[in-house]
Protein backbone atom coordinates (compact mmCIF):
# COMPACT_ATOMS: atom_id res chain seq x y z
CA UNK A 1 0.00 0.00 0.00
CA UNK A 2 1.80 3.65 -0.93
CA UNK A 3 0.26 6.82 -0.48
CA UNK A 4 1.29 9.38 -2.35
CA UNK A 5 0.69 13.79 -0.98
CA UNK A 6 1.47 16.71 -2.92
CA UNK A 7 2.91 19.71 -1.71
CA UNK A 8 4.18 21.12 -4.53
CA UNK A 9 3.74 20.80 -8.23
CA UNK A 10 5.31 17.60 -9.37
CA UNK A 11 5.12 15.27 -12.19
CA UNK A 12 4.13 12.36 -11.14
CA UNK A 13 3.95 8.15 -13.21
CA UNK A 14 2.77 6.00 -10.85
CA UNK A 15 2.59 1.88 -12.30
CA UNK A 16 0.89 -0.03 -10.45
CA UNK A 17 1.04 -4.38 -10.88
CA UNK A 18 2.23 -3.32 -14.82
CA UNK A 19 -0.37 -0.67 -15.79
CA UNK A 20 0.43 2.95 -15.56
CA UNK A 21 -2.56 4.65 -12.98
CA UNK A 22 -1.04 8.01 -13.61
CA UNK A 23 1.04 10.37 -15.56
CA UNK A 24 0.41 13.66 -14.95
CA UNK A 25 1.72 16.85 -13.30
CA UNK A 26 -0.17 17.03 -9.95
CA UNK A 27 -1.64 19.94 -8.19
CA UNK A 28 -0.27 20.64 -4.41
CA UNK A 29 -2.69 19.29 -1.78
CA UNK A 30 -3.41 16.05 -4.11
CA UNK A 31 -3.30 12.69 -2.28
CA UNK A 32 -3.88 9.43 -4.10
CA UNK A 33 -3.89 5.83 -2.76
CA UNK A 34 -2.45 2.53 -4.38
CA UNK A 35 -2.51 -0.87 -3.46
CA UNK A 36 -0.58 -3.56 -5.36
CA UNK A 37 1.52 -6.36 -5.37
CA UNK A 38 3.89 -3.54 -7.25
CA UNK A 39 3.68 -0.31 -7.49
CA UNK A 40 6.69 1.75 -9.17
CA UNK A 41 6.45 5.60 -8.77
CA UNK A 42 8.30 8.26 -9.95
CA UNK A 43 8.40 11.76 -8.72
CA UNK A 44 9.59 14.62 -11.09
CA UNK A 45 9.87 17.01 -8.56
CA UNK A 46 11.09 15.14 -5.35
CA UNK A 47 10.73 18.15 -2.72
CA UNK A 48 6.88 18.58 -3.39
CA UNK A 49 5.71 15.02 -2.58
CA UNK A 50 5.69 12.55 0.43
CA UNK A 51 5.50 8.86 0.50
CA UNK A 52 3.91 6.61 3.18
CA UNK A 53 4.45 3.06 2.01
CA UNK A 54 2.66 0.12 4.14
CA UNK A 55 1.53 3.49 6.50
CA UNK A 56 5.33 4.49 7.28
CA UNK A 57 5.93 7.95 6.53
CA UNK A 58 9.24 7.58 4.49
CA UNK A 59 8.78 11.87 3.88
CA UNK A 60 10.09 14.58 1.63
CA UNK A 61 11.85 12.53 -1.41
CA UNK A 62 14.11 15.02 -2.23
CA UNK A 63 15.39 18.09 -3.46
CA UNK A 64 13.75 20.29 -5.69
CA UNK A 65 13.70 19.50 -9.17
CA UNK A 66 15.01 16.38 -8.23
CA UNK A 67 13.68 13.00 -10.48
CA UNK A 68 13.42 9.88 -8.34
CA UNK A 69 11.88 6.22 -8.75
CA UNK A 70 10.87 4.02 -6.37
CA UNK A 71 10.16 0.36 -6.71
CA UNK A 72 8.04 -1.07 -4.22
CA UNK A 73 7.07 -4.73 -4.11
CA UNK A 74 6.40 -6.83 -0.62
CA UNK A 75 9.63 -7.95 -0.33
CA UNK A 76 11.38 -4.63 -0.31
CA UNK A 77 8.51 -2.47 1.35
CA UNK A 78 10.07 -2.58 4.66
CA UNK A 79 13.83 -0.88 3.16
CA UNK A 80 12.47 2.01 1.36
CA UNK A 81 13.53 4.96 2.50
CA UNK A 82 13.61 8.57 1.19
CA UNK A 83 17.51 9.52 1.01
Amino acid sequence: VVDLDVQEVSWVRVVTDGNVVINDNLQPGTSRHFTAQSISVTVGNAAGASLKVNGRDIGQLGREGQVREFSITAANADEIRSR
